[in-house]
Formats: structure tokens, sequence, C-alpha cells
């Protein structure tokens, strides 16, 4: 008599890896997005970064398009401070590989699919007047720069996003705590602090 797997084995064996495999792979969902989540925090410091130094060469000024829901300037940074596109895009947005095909016709549309605000927002787009950096030696007030979309197709945006301030940090912020249901902060006018006063052992 020959030895061998009679079909039902076969099935059963099927079926146990089948088990383990779905198992595994709920266990690596949530890794895989810790993951992205921790590439858009380093994308939205690179923005921090790129953010800087283009205040740096414009009087302390960062990129500006007369307000209104405008933001052609973030479209402008590309060539001379941005040189990669997937730089727009949030690794978790579904519409990554189709943002990707659509590089050469980009446009400052908000949501777009094709858009560099497609998956993080600029806070440049609703002031009155260009976002400036503080003078020196005063404290640079925690206004959000850009920011995640709270949109349910990045996963972990459902709950909150993450938000990259003036100075330079980065830091979740949950839904309840956003002004409005895309926009962390309520646009007017930004005054800075006066410069702390010494203490009379400092002066």
């Amino acid at each position: 008599m020959k030895k061998g797997f009679m079909l039902i084995e076969l099935l059963v064996v099927i079926g146990i890896i089948g088990i383990l495999a779905s198992i595994l792979l709920v266990g690596l969902a949530p890794a895989r997005e810790r993951a992205r989540r921790a590439s858009c925090l380093a994308t939205l410091h690179q923005w921090g970064m790129t953010m800087r130094i283009y205040a740096d060469e414009h009087d302390g000024r960062l990129p500006w398009s007369g307000g209104g829901n405008n933001a052609e300037c973030l479209l402008a940074l590309r060539g001379n401070y941005i040189t990669e596109a997937r730089v727009f895009l949030c690794p978790s947005d579904e519409d990554y590989r189709q943002f990707e095909e659509n590089l050469a016709t980009l446009t400052s549309d908000l949501n777009g699919l094709s858009s560099v605000r497609s998956s993080y927002d600029y806070f440049g787009a609703y002031t009155e007047l260009p976002l400036s950096l503080p003078p020196v030696d005063y404290p640079v007030p925690r206004v959000p720069v850009m920011w995640d979309f709270c949109a349910p197709r990045v996963s972990h945006h459902v709950v909150g996003g993450q938000v990259l301030l003036l100075d330079g940090s980065v830091e979740f912020r949950r839904k309840g705590e956003w002004a409005f249901e895309n926009l962390p902060f309520r646009p007017g006018h930004i005054a800075f602090q006066e410069p702390p006063v010494p203490l009379p052992n400092e002066s």
C-alpha cells in the first residue's frame, strides 16, 4: 500500500496554514501602520526644515499665495526646495500610487487626488498675511504650519492628525482638539509674544 496524504488531510493542512497566515496578518497590520505613522512624522519634520530654509532666504516669511485657500506657493517649492514630490503625500494615503502617476500635473486644489494638498494642508493658505518667524530672542508661537487630514481614507487620521508647528516640532492631536474637522487652528492675526524679561540675576 502506497503511503501519502489523503485529500482530507491535505485540506486540513491548508486550512491550518490559512488560519495561521490570517493571524499573522492581523498582528502585522498595526505594526505596518505604526511604521507608516513614523514615516509621516519624518515627512512633516522634513517639511519643517524646508519651511525654515525658505524663511531664512525670504526675510523670515514662509511661502504664501495671498490666502483665500490659495496654496500655489507649495507648487513653487518644487525644484529649489522640494526635490522629491512624495513628501506631499502621506504614506498611509490610499491614493499614493495614483499620486505618483500624476506628478507631471500636480495641482494645489484642496483634497485633490493629484494635488499637493491631498494628504497634508498648509496653514498659509488660510492666513490674511504671510506666516513669519518671530524676531530673534522672541519665543516661537506654537502655531500649526502643516498637518494631516483627519480623513477616513488615511487610517491613522481617523482619530486625529499629526501637526507640524512653527517651531519645527511635530505632535499628534486628537480630532476633538481641532478647531474644525480638517483645521487644527482658527486662522486670524498671529501676534508674537514679547521676549521674556530676564530675572535680576540673569542681567
